[in-house]
């Protein structure tokens, strides 16, 4: 799972590849466990053009590396199409990384179960949680 977030350590109030960097968990033994903190490198990929599916794709690549199966933000642009062929998007309610970790253990099993249905059969619809 990769949470987008900003310098000041809070879901982007724009969209999920604005985010500065991802924090990278792993469900394990029931519970959400932090794994690493990785830049967001293609933030500015899409200069002049928002929406930019090359971003979207170079996000995809980079979280494909760290064998992510959903990706979770409040907001997700154009590239959601692109993001959700790989990641199954997750939209939350708040901006504060402590409440989103939280809820994402509170729905910890949702979460499993819809990702697994999601590598089987992508589409872009995201979950609200």
């Amino acid at each position: 799972m990769a949470i987008a977030l900003t310098k000041d350590l809070k879901l982007p109030e724009n969209h999920f590849g604005e985010s500065e960097k991802f924090l990278i968990y792993r469900f394990s033994d029931g519970r959400l466990r932090f794994v690493k903190s990785i830049p967001n490198q293609h933030r500015n990929d899409d200069e002049g053009e928002h929406g930019n599916p090359e971003k979207g794709r170079n996000i995809a690549d980079l979280l494909k590396k760290e064998d992510v199966n959903c990706v979770v933000s409040r907001f997700f642009g154009k590239n959601i199409r692109i993001i959700s062929e790989y990641f199954l998007p997750v939209i939350v309610p708040v901006n504060d990384v402590k409440k989103v970790i939280s809820l994402l253990d509170i729905k910890a099993e949702k979460i499993v179960l819809e990702a697994k249905t999601h590598a089987v059969n992508p589409k872009s619809n995201a979950l609200k949680l």
